[in-house]
């Protein structure tokens, strides 16, 4: 059936403020395939709130009750892009020059993509080959179709590609070079690229023409892309998910039904999990996160990855017009419009409190202009502008960060170029000793274009004389110094080019653009595969070169070159003009002096470690408030690696401290601080386990005497069948192949226990997939998703369900204590653990586990009772804990701390009353 676009963003009404909802209880929709949504719930599409000019922002929930509580399932943000804007841009990844074969693009979060590019806006896009521990700037592989400003990044997927994920040859969004969309639900065989200036691609088609098309999913973090039925509104939406009590994730199909709901009539998912980012820019080239990111389980961090989608809008209209800022490192000069004459001021500061003003320019003028002095390097700023007339006040609110220690510019767009044209296929003109004194040199922009723009057109390019149109190839040279170290240094390019180029630095190619792929070769006669903005040079093609693209960078003189080739022989244009930036990190500050700072805290004492790169006295200063107060005594001894333990701590209790070390006469010191409790590790996450596959019923492999030398194998955990990367650390492969695994794997391992175990609680931190049963010296101790004892476990025995969002993510604590431990013994100890699936296809299998002891809270607490004569006793293991009593039982109100009070054990009494009640509390 068609999804109901109920809410339709696209329907001709005003928003809506958020109290008059619009909502859609889906108890099940009956889709396409044959499925059936499971979107119980109150799905709530919030108000249109316009960003940027052609672009709004809306929240989605998906709420419902469970018991008395409601309990959001679902937190959606949604970006609408109006295509109609004429100065909406769509921007994806350029593709990486000078990286390793089969790498197309360097990796960055989707906040670092937004401010290399200088966007408005942007979601994670493409799937990778990678995952999901590169760095910025690592060399990736995307998969499926990407392409940048009309130039090819990522071929389309064929059957001939291994199989990756679960696509259909990558669902594929086009738009060509004036914004039209084209929805390509499968993209096998490959559609036509003529005229394609933009291109996403996905891994299922969730709606086609309204109609649910996807498969059957997991629920996780969830990227969507969707157009419009009449094409002119594009969708990018993100579903928070992996996080309970906040947003847990959707399907595919409920992906699709919100798709629905916001507008769109197709729509595909791209990369999602921990790569589901959206950000909109606070200040230019300065993101922030409109969803809530996980990472590999870390809420807010955001995910390298090969493949984004982004856009340029302009800002909101209002009577502040053309607000620029040009930012140094400790200034930055902001200048407006005002429609009609106004005053001029600039109220700033480090947040919206606006704590400084500029001074009040009284002047009546059309033209602002502040420079702001005296600004931290490296920091944001917020501001206000304000111009005032007799009758009115005009204000408009930005910000900006202020750069690297260093920055300029090293080559203007109008510079001087030394140029030729024709055919230099045999000559080393890209070298920089080439001598090109016989050129002819002119200031930018040079070209042939007949156009009023772009301009300023500085210098008319020859054209061939036999053919009377401009040549296919023109050669451009010129030089510039750099004088401060390359090390971390980022050029960006802003260029004006009409049809396609290529770059070279010091005689090394480091960028092509609208042109064939590297490393096929580029010769005088070598078409340019596309053409610029809507076929002239009225927009500027802007790229970013780092790190290892510009290793050929030398502090001194430097030599660029630049050929541009037409797209066509019969081209009746030839534009160029090229201007440099540099921005260059500040030098590296001091390593800190006081370093590798350690605390190993107990419940009454800490043991405080740090090293100097000198030799220097030792001494700490804590307490229980940052204030500090307390000193140990000052050891004057010069060393380079200290420690300190403080003792006599309170059990249970926060405490600050700070590190001191002086050298030199100068005082160094490093704060901190650290917890007092109980905790005696036994088995750590990376624990090596013995493990096998084969059925042991009725082997007593639990006992600790067994010999599992003949098991299949050993290794640290996590131990795993697991392709979902955020499971993690995934140290041992096991066993197995997904869809077809064993249904039970058994483990086994050796631990130490230091301590006498008694009246401690065993603290158990599981991480498992999918239901398990744990031993501990033969004895069953716990079990996790499996059937209730007394029912037997077998080896074909399945687990009840699968752990939360179905694949081992989080780690599942559970607390044993009281008679559950008496086996566990001071010293050797064995701990055996069968893991079981949920489903006889499963596709995969993880274990491993945390155990240490802890001191039990109240509730696991032991309170005894022994009588010898008249004299009564109460005892109890746990510390913090204080006795209370009670005459009667039946209200909170009849319990009182027993006089003193008592809060430690044992508690004696003579001849106490007939009838009395004792609890513990915390």
């Amino acid at each position: 059936m068609r999804i109901a676009g109920v809410c339709s963003p696209n329907q001709a009404r005003p928003a809506r403020p958020m109290d008059r909802r619009c909502r859609l209880w889906l108890m099940s929709l009956t889709l396409a395939m044959g499925f059936v949504v499971a979107a119980h719930g109150d799905w709530v599409v919030g108000s249109w709130e316009p960003l940027f000019q052609g672009v709004d922002h809306a929240l989605g929930l998906n709420t419902a009750y469970s018991g008395t509580q409601l309990v959001t399932n679902q937190v959606v943000h949604v970006l609408r892009l109006d295509l109609a804007d004429p100065d909406l841009e769509l921007v994806t990844d350029l593709l990486c020059t000078n990286c390793p074969a089969g790498k197309e693009t360097r990796g960055s979060t989707t906040s670092g993509f937004l401010e290399a590019y200088d966007l408005q806006g942007a979601i994670n896009g493409n799937f990778s080959v990678e995952c999901c521990s590169e760095k910025p700037g690592d060399p990736m592989t995307v998969l499926g179709l990407l392409i940048s400003q009309g130039q090819v990044v990522s071929p389309a997927w064929t059957p001939a590609d291994p199989p990756v994920h679960s696509q259909t040859y990558f669902p594929t969004l086009l738009f060509t070079t004036n914004k039209q969309p084209i929805f390509i639900a499968s993209n096998w065989p490959p559609v036509s690229l003529d005229g394609i200036y933009t291109a996403v691609a996905g891994n299922v088609a969730v709606l086609t023409n309204g109609v649910f098309t996807g498969i059957p999913s997991d629920v996780d973090p969830r990227t969507g892309i969707g157009i419009s039925a009449d094409g002119r509104y594009l969708f990018l939406v993100t579903i928070d998910g992996r996080q309970p009590g906040y947003s847990l994730g959707a399907t595919f199909e409920e992906l699709a039904v919100w798709m629905a709901l916001f507008g769109a009539s197709d729509a595909l998912a791209v990369d999602g999990g921990g790569a589901t980012t959206m950000v909109i820019a606070q200040c230019p080239r300065t993101a922030r996160q409109l969803n809530v990111p996980i990472d590999r389980g870390i809420r807010g961090k955001e995910r390298v990855i090969a493949a984004h989608l982004g856009f340029r809008a302009k800002p909101l209209p209002g009577p502040i017009g053309d607000l620029r800022v040009e930012v140094g490192t400790t200034n930055a000069t902001i200048s407006w419009t005002t429609p009609v004459e106004a005053t001029t001021q600039v109220a700033y500061g480090l947040s919206t409190a606006y704590d400084r003003f500029s001074p009040f320019d009284p002047t009546p003028s059309l033209f602002h202009q502040v420079t702001l002095g005296g600004l931290l390097p490296t920091s944001n700023y917020f501001f206000r502008v304000i111009s005032t007339t007799p009758t009115d006040t005009f204000t408009a609110d930005s910000c900006f960060r202020t750069v690297y220690y260093l920055a300029g510019t090293l080559l203007e767009m109008t510079n001087a170029w030394k140029y030729t044209a024709g055919n230099l296929d045999d000559e080393p003109w890209q070298a920089p000793d080439y001598d090109d004194s016989e050129w002819a040199e002119g200031l930018a922009l040079l070209c042939f274009e007949r156009d009023a723009l772009p301009a300023p057109k500085n210098t008319v390019l020859p054209i061939n004389p036999t053919t009377g149109y401009p040549y296919i190839t023109y050669y451009f040279r010129t030089g510039f110094t750099y004088t401060n170290p390359p090390p971390g240094t980022s050029l960006l390019f802003s260029n004006y080019i009409d049809d396609g180029a290529v770059f070279y630095l010091n005689g090394v190619e480091v960028h092509r653009f609208l042109m064939p792929r590297a490393p096929q070769p580029i010769r005088s006669d070598t078409l340019a595969t596309g053409y610029p903005c809507s076929g002239d040079a009225t927009c500027p093609y802007v790229f970013t070169l780092a790190g290892p693209l510009i290793t050929n960078l030398v502090q001194g003189d430097n030599v660029l070159v630049v050929e541009v080739h037409n797209w066509d022989p019969r081209s009746s244009d030839i534009v160029f003009g090229c201007a440099v930036h540099f921005v260059a990190p500040p030098p590296p500050p001091p390593p800190p002096f006081v370093q590798e700072l350690v605390v190993r805290a107990s419940e009454t004492e800490a043991t405080i470690t740090w090293t100097t790169p000198t030799n220097a006295t030792t001494q700490v200063e804590y307490g229980l408030t940052p204030a500090l107060g307390t000193y140990t005594p000052l050891d004057p001894a010069l060393v380079t690696n200290h420690t300190v333990t403080l003792t006599s701590l309170v059990a249970e209790t926060n405490y600050f401290f700070r590190a001191i070390s002086a050298a030199g006469g100068v005082q160094y010191a490093s704060e901190g601080s650290f917890y007092t409790t109980l905790y005696v590790p036994l088995v750590n996450l990376t624990n090596l386990w013995r493990f096998t596959t084969n059925n042991l019923d009725g082997i007593a492999w639990q006992r600790p005497d067994y010999d599992d030398s003949g098991w299949l194998g050993a290794g640290p955990a996590l131990l795993a069948v697991e392709d979902n990367p955020d499971v993690q650390p995934n140290n041992t492969p096991l066993p197995g192949v997904p869809r077809s695994l064993p249904p039970t794997y058994y483990f086994r391992t050796r631990f130490h226990c230091p301590v006498e175990p008694r009246g401690l609680t065993l603290l158990l931190s599981n991480v498992i997939d999918d239901g398990a049963v744990f031993y501990l010296n033969g004895a069953e101790l716990l079990r996790l998703r499996m059937a209730p004892a007394p029912q037997p476990i077998t080896y074909t025995t399945l687990a009840t369900s699968t752990p939360p969002f179905g694949d081992a993510l989080y780690p599942e604590v559970v607390r044993l204590s009281g008679k559950l431990l008496t086996n566990l013994v001071p010293g050797d100890n064995v701990l055996a653990v069968e893991v079981h699936q949920n489903a006889r296809n499963s596709s995969d299998i993880v274990f491993g586990t945390i155990i240490g002891l802890v001191r039990p809270d109240v509730t696991e607490a032991d309170l005894r009772i022994s009588r010898s004569g008249d004299l009564v006793c109460l005892e109890w293991n746990g510390t913090n804990f204080t006795l209370q009593q009670a005459s009667v039982l039946g209200h909170w109100s009849a319990w009182t701390d027993v006089p003193g009070p008592v809060n430690r054990s044992p508690y004696c009494l003579t001849n106490p009353p007939a009838t009395r009640f004792y609890r513990l509390r915390k």
